[in-house]
């Protein structure tokens, strides 16, 4: 099940191996690696200072993550929808070409008169 994932901490966001990592310095210098299970990822809430590049957006555009930002008193900023899929309507179009094209029994033929939105263009089906 999917979830909402609070990040409070400052550090760098980064994809690694089909993984969100969230990298953060230690006192002494190392860099420690804390995994986000992308699958269980719905939304990303970020409320610290975090680094991330176009690889990482990209990356949470194709597994459909929103992510949003905040700033230093909470309030939110800005954030970060992926694209919709089915942008072009292929879909709706080959679903009314089904229900237009359907068989409508035996020998009945109907005349169907289809206009774009706009008005511009009229197409007849002999159905």
């Amino acid at each position: 099940m999917a979830q909402t994932y609070y990040i409070f901490r400052s550090g760098r966001l980064k994809r690694g191996q089909n993984t969100l990592y969230l990298e953060q310095e230690n006192d002494d210098g190392q860099v420690q690696r804390q995994p986000i299970p992308v699958e269980n990822v719905r939304d990303l809430c970020l409320f610290g200072e975090i680094d991330l590049n176009t690889k990482l957006l990209s990356f949470l555009a194709q597994s459909e993550i929103v992510f949003h930002c905040f700033n230093y008193y909470g309030f939110h900023v800005g954030s970060f929808y992926p694209r919709e899929s089915n942008v072009s309507g292929h879909l709706l179009v080959r679903q009314v070409e089904h229900y237009i094209l359907r068989p409508l029994g035996s020998g009945h033929t109907e005349s169907v008169e289809l206009k774009s939105l706009f008005g511009e263009k009229t197409l007849l089906l002999e159905v």
